[in-house]
């Protein structure tokens, strides 16, 4: 909550500290076994911004922290995908493509589209 706070607060370096902060923590706890219990890993909320500051290697590193933690969470690969494809990565970016293809194709049909977004 205070990264967020710094964030909206426009305390870029704040932010980061907090975040860095936070996937420490998080690291130390237990696999979840389930859905989240926090609406969005830390893993995956600060390789978004770090995505958003052109930091794209540190932020594949963030995805593949929540992606060992959570296999197959779509937006974890998602943002995997993202920063891939800025690293001009496009061989793996085409391997995560493929899993995010395989994922929907499993959902059911009034749940494709959420999926996607």
């Amino acid at each position: 909550m205070e990264g967020l706070k710094a964030l909206l607060e426009g305390a870029q370096p704040l932010f980061e500290a907090k975040m860095q902060k936070a996937v420490e923590l998080e690291d130390r706890t237990n696999f979840p076994t389930g859905p989240p219990s926090i609406t969005k890993p830390s893993f995956e909320r600060y390789g978004e911004w770090l995505i958003e500051k052109g930091r794209y290697e540190e932020a594949r590193e963030q995805f593949d922290k929540a992606l060992v933690r959570m296999p197959n969470r779509s937006k974890s690969l998602k943002g995997k995908l993202a920063a891939l494809k800025a690293l001009n990565q496009l061989d793996e970016a085409e391997e995560v493509q493929n899993e995010l293809e395989a994922i929907y194709a499993q959902a059911d049909d009034d749940v494709k589209m959420f999926l996607k977004e």
